[in-house]
């Protein structure tokens, strides 16, 4: 497989942003550790058609690029941030030129990036191949962006972002959503809405 390389400036980029966000990270942390009526999400038949015609068609060219992994596991939180740590800093950002087209995980390999979507397909994909079952991931999308969660309860999940809204692993419940509420989300054979 042609993988390009990162150069090591777009590495220490990323690191240096995680270490300047971590103080508004932990102060999140704070405030929602002592927040009496923790937010919850449920999946709900999905209701966006708008997405609809994109989610199935990255979910069609996705399953043809699916690696199949036998083993099931439980990973740890460790395991979790080091996958997301691992395309952050291997995989660049890089935006759609005209129109809105979503990457497969095998295409964001070849090109050595992607758009948020594309990111979020690698990190589903990488999470997959750590063992853990398809209905426990997915990406989730926001009004102008996309992210892939971890469900770790059935009512709330890990946000794995680009840097778009954190470069830190983060629960759902306890994340302030500034830059906009979730609208549906889906993984290779399921689509729903919040």
């Amino acid at each position: 497989m042609n993988t390009k390389v990162v150069p090591m400036f777009h590495k220490i980029k990323v690191y240096l942003k995680i270490i300047d966000t971590f103080p508004s990270y932990l102060f999140w942390k704070v405030v929602y550790l002592f927040k009496k009526d923790k937010r919850r999400f449920t999946r709900k038949p999905f209701v966006h058609r708008g997405y609809a015609y994109k989610i199935f068609d990255w979910q069609y060219r996705e399953r043809h690029v699916f690696h199949v992994v036998d083993n099931i596991n439980k990973p740890t939180l460790k395991d979790i941030k080091k996958v997301h740590r691992w395309v952050l800093t291997n995989f660049k950002y890089i935006p759609d030129k005209g129109k809105d087209y979503w990457e497969t995980s095998d295409e964001v390999i070849q090109k050595g990036g992607a758009d948020c979507e594309g990111l979020a397909a690698l990190m589903m994909r990488k999470l997959r191949e750590l063992g853990i079952p398809d209905e426990k991931l997915g990406i989730c999308i926001i009004p102008r962006h996309a992210f892939a969660t971890y469900w770790y309860k059935d009512d709330d999940f890990y946000i794995l972002d680009n840097g778009y809204m954190t470069y830190h692993v983060v629960k759902a419940s306890e994340f302030s959503w500034k830059k906009g509420e979730p609208l549906c989300g889906f993984n290779l054979s399921d689509v729903w809405s919040f």
